[in-house]
């Protein structure tokens, strides 16, 4: 994770705490106002309580879901590796990452949809192909990039778990001012009305979150989800920092207040005089909510960081051997065109011989027994020198900062590592090498360096099939 991106979510994370303090701080200076036998005060207090309780179950999906889409690797994805070609492993590589999101932060749904592609990738894979035009259950896609914000909260069913009620965060993917596709995070609706239920049966009140109609988005109740209006009531404008209350009758009244990070309406309906709690016992649950929130926030974001560094070390990782991957051979060799090569630079490519005789003779998995050695070899003799990676199904590259002196010794060191070698499958091993030292061309680019590699590469492994009779087939 880049420095960037670190620093986006510090700001988050610091805003969701400073907006959590300044929530509960204006509760407890409500709280030494309130007499014990005020019931709008005690209701107030109670719908703080409340809002506070369901802003941090909220927020913190807020904050996976901002840091998903601030993550270099979703960028990075989007951008260069999703490119079709190769669908099934594009499918794995999210796969792994959105099991990742939902199975280590515990929450019952993560998804990514690119915008390129208009894939729907979930933690079971590909779940579709996103079709707003002809699939009504795909209108939440255009209408959230329709709206000016970057994250948003839909409830709606969950068609990959069994079409439950869910709130999903939506947060835009950007990049430079480009949005690449939308990604996020789900907590299934028994979770909030659990929360809810119980509020609901200690203090004898009805709860309900609506949007900006009225309409219900949160109830106990689920035939209300989306299908019940609070048509009795009139809320206040969206950002209103105060608690409103509109009396019904001498029993009946209700407190509203507008969750700014939901973009939702709390609304508390009294319906009794309720079970009223001492000064002291809702201090203490105020302050014990906010310091649980503060942890809880922490531990997310760093067990996102966690996770998100070590898919991407994953993605530039050549699985079979552990050495760097061709994707990240082309990042260096980007970098290094650019005046990384020095005067002690050595360009060396390496390629199997007979591997392919193997495969059919012997099978796969003496191929890749083959494969394995020659990457332990070249990492025991090379691997204090510079970087090295499997570029191809038999083609190793290895960059290199060496004198001509140690050049020549790690030369012949390599040769007798690759020479003692023996595997349980392959009784020996053989490597063309081919090298090009920034000493012997100080005048040719990186890019000339490599193809003088490979055509000495190809004359040993010529010279190789020639002294050997063997047909040359890998």
């Amino acid at each position: 994770m880049k420095k960037r991106d670190e620093k986006y979510i510090l700001i988050s994370f610091i805003f969701v705490i400073v907006s959590f303090a300044l929530s509960t701080g204006i509760a407890l200076r409500s709280m030494h106002k309130m007499s014990a036998e005020n019931r709008q005060e005690i209701s107030t207090l109670l719908a703080a309580r409340i809002h506070d309780t369901i802003s941090s179950e909220i927020s913190q999906p807020i904050m996976v879901s901002i840091a998903m889409a601030n993550s270099q690797f979703l960028i990075d994805f989007i951008k260069t590796q999703e490119t079709g070609k190769r669908p099934d492993a594009d499918v794995q590589t999210m796969q792994r990452y959105l099991s990742k999101m939902k199975e280590g932060l515990a929450y019952d749904s993560a998804f990514l949809v690119s915008e390129k592609t208009k894939r729907y990738y979930t933690p079971k894979g590909l779940n579709k192909i996103v079709d707003p035009v002809h699939d009504a259950h795909d209108v939440w896609y255009s209408a959230f990039l329709e709206k000016n914000k970057v994250y948003d909260l839909d409830v709606d069913t969950d068609e990959v778990d069994g079409h439950k009620w869910t709130v999903f965060v939506n947060t835009r993917i950007l990049d430079q001012g480009k949005t690449l596709g939308v990604c996020g995070v789900g907590v299934q609706m028994t979770r909030i009305q659990a929360l809810l239920s119980e509020y609901e049966k200690n203090y004898k009140v009805k709860i309900n979150l609506v949007n900006g109609e009225g309409l219900v988005q949160v109830d106990t109740d689920e035939g209300r989800i989306e299908n019940a209006y609070l048509k009795e009531i009139s809320l206040p404008q969206p950002g209103s920092k105060e608690y409103h209350h509109q009396k019904v009758n001498q029993k009946q009244f209700f407190v509203i207040k507008y969750i700014e990070n939901l973009d939702w309406y709390l609304v508390v309906q009294s319906t009794s005089e309720g079970e009223q709690e001492t000064l002291q016992n809702a201090l203490t649950w105020n302050i014990l909510l906010f310091f649980v929130v503060a942890l809880a926030l922490l531990g997310t974001v760093w067990l996102v960081q966690r996770c998100t560094k070590k898919l991407e070390k994953l993605s530039y990782m050549d699985k079979l051997t552990g050495l760097s991957n061709r994707r990240e051979y082309e990042d260096l060799m980007q970098r290094m065109e650019t005046g990384g090569v020095t005067d002690t630079t050595v360009y060396l490519l390496a390629d199997l011989n007979e591997l392919k005789t193997t495969n059919d003779r012997v099978g796969h998995v003496a191929g890749d027994e083959l494969i394995h050695g020659a990457a332990a070899c070249m990492q025991k003799v090379l691997g204090k020198y510079g970087s090295l990676f499997r570029i191809g199904g038999d083609e190793f590259v290895a960059i290199l900062q060496l004198s001509e002196a140690e050049f020549v010794r790690v030369g012949d060191e390599l040769q007798k590592e690759v020479d003692a070698w023996h595997g349980v499958l392959n009784k020996h091993l053989s490597l063309s090498f081919g090298a090009a030292p920034r000493w012997e061309f100080p005048d040719k680019t990186l890019r000339e360096m490599t193809e003088i590699a490979e055509q000495r590469m190809y004359a040993v492994k010529k010279q190789y099939y020639e002294s050997t009779g063997h047909a040359r087939r890998g």
